[in-house]
């Protein structure tokens, strides 16, 4: 019986396979992504056709919640892209409330952590993150909808899946820190609405391209994206890559509010404490509270679904990101 015995030790971390040079320098494979891209963008431009409901602002919300949803249980990083790009397919095709939103939200990830990683997100799990407005079977529901307008066409392309190929043919002898960058990049890129019908090819090449510029890192590689992605010119990715820049500056300073908003909220606190000798319960102002008064304010930016208890999960990325892109 003792042979039987298993000494093996799981880790906990994610699992992911090597990169396999067969696949990733393979033209073949490249042609079929590229081939593929298209029936993977979104149809239209929905906030002005399908939904009535639906804005672009609150689009970047949800999207932002997903992003944290994703960080916070450490998921594979197609994941995300993924969800997104379900998310937009779906609302090019199904009418839905704005209550619904988040729903839907919550059941793209469902799928997409089923198609893209080893461990699917819980559903009570997702329920939890909406702080308990979707029930169970309600995500069940919503989920078996969204495959069904999308006619079971679950698995598109999205960006995450050309950085690789990208990276190993333009920058073969560099590490993982230009490509961590560049997924951190593509991430807040799928959270712009502008960017929603970007050609998936177009964002990784911009992603790696704006982290190459912020690591200094040599790039004379216009040109051979170019090559290897012959339906993008140089200045669609110029352009992209401008957008992304402007997104992760922006992020920047969403972050900036976040920790002047905890300030005053501690500051609010201690004053209070200070001055009664005792804490004053209900008559302190909450962290919402704030929130609610710091929107109204010129200057501040400030990241949606942000609670007492929850952290902006982008926060350490971007915090080593920041230095190297402000040049």
């Amino acid at each position: 019986m003792e042979t039987l015995l298993c000494t093996e030790i799981m880790s906990s971390g994610v699992k992911c396979a090597t990169v396999d040079p067969v696949i990733h320098n393979s033209k073949r494979v490249i042609s079929n992504l590229l081939a593929q891209q298209v029936n993977s963008l979104p149809e239209c431009d929905y906030f002005n056709t399908i939904q009535t409901e639906i804005k672009p602002f609150m689009r970047k919300v949800v999207t932002n919640w997903m992003l944290e949803v994703c960080e916070d249980q450490h998921c594979e990083m197609p994941v995300f892209p993924l969800a997104v790009n379900l998310l937009d397919r779906f609302l090019c095709s199904c009418k839905i409330k704005r209550s619904q939103l988040q729903l839907s939200g919550a059941a793209c990830l469902l799928i997409a952590s089923k198609t893209r990683q080893y461990f699917t997100l819980p559903v009570g799990l997702l329920c939890f993150y909406t702080d308990n407005s979707v029930t169970p079977d309600d995500l069940k529901q919503w989920e078996l909808l969204i495959m069904t307008k999308l006619r079971w066409r679950i698995y598109g392309v999205t960006g995450a899946d050309f950085i690789d190929h990208l990276l190993i043919s333009c920058w073969p002898d560099s590490d993982n820190q230009i490509r961590n960058h560049a997924h951190t990049l593509l991430s807040l890129a799928c959270t712009e609405p502008e960017l929603m019908q970007t050609k998936s090819s177009t964002l990784a090449s911009a992603s790696l391209i704006a982290a190459a510029r912020g690591l200094k890192i040599k790039m004379n590689v216009f040109d051979k994206l170019c090559d290897i992605i012959e339906t993008c010119s140089e200045e669609e990715i110029e352009l992209t890559v401008q957008k992304i820049e402007h997104a992760f500056l922006e992020a920047c300073k969403a972050m900036t509010s976040v920790v002047q908003i905890e300030d005053r909220y501690i500051q609010s606190t201690t004053t209070q404490q200070s001055s009664t000798g005792y804490d004053t319960g209900d008559d302190q102002l909450t962290v919402s509270e704030i929130v609610s008064s710091a929107k109204s304010e010129p200057g501040h930016i400030v990241l949606g679904f942000y609670t007492e208890q929850s952290e902006v999960s982008l926060a350490a990325q971007l915090n080593d990101l920041l230095p190297i892109f402000i040049r």
